[in-house]
């Protein structure tokens, strides 16, 4: 499993008709602070693909979590 996931992004077949006929690619660091993307199958959210990535990814907005001030 992951530690910290960013915004997924939604990216559809080239050509198709149906509205969830693509993919959703989701960045993410690992409890040891490696990056992966996440590739899933966007009908049903089923894991496709996960890709190692040599470098960890930084925080993004979207998928930073700040405790109330």
């Amino acid at each position: 499993m992951f530690a910290r996931a960013g915004e997924p992004i939604f990216v559809p077949r080239p050509r198709s008709a149906a509205e969830d006929d693509g993919v959703v690619l989701a960045p993410g660091v690992d409890a040891e602070g490696k990056g992966f993307m996440l590739v899933m199958d966007a009908a049903s959210w089923t894991e496709l693909a996960r890709v190692q990535l040599p470098y960890g990814i930084p925080n993004r907005f979207h998928g930073t979590w700040i405790a109330a001030t």
